[in-house]
């Protein structure tokens, strides 16, 4: 779809790969590998251009780390 302000959606990725785009608040990750991984949210428009402030991207990354048992 064409861009309009105030619409949009987020792209969730896992260790570099997109995994989903997101219409919701929150989202369910089934599984993670063990060790670190990092999972990146971004914001993008319609026509899937990352939004931004400026010249400041609107994104979030975080570091999950799993262990052997799971947790």
């Amino acid at each position: 779809l064409a861009h309009r302000d105030g619409e949009g959606h987020a792209h969730v990725y896992v260790n570099g790969v997109k995994i989903a785009r997101l219409y919701g608040p929150w989202m369910h990750i089934a599984a993670l590998p063990e060790g670190e991984n990092t999972v990146e949210v971004t914001l993008n428009s319609n026509d899937h251009r990352q939004l931004a402030t400026g010249n400041n991207p609107l994104r979030a990354k975080t570091t999950v780390s799993v262990n052997s048992s799971g947790a």
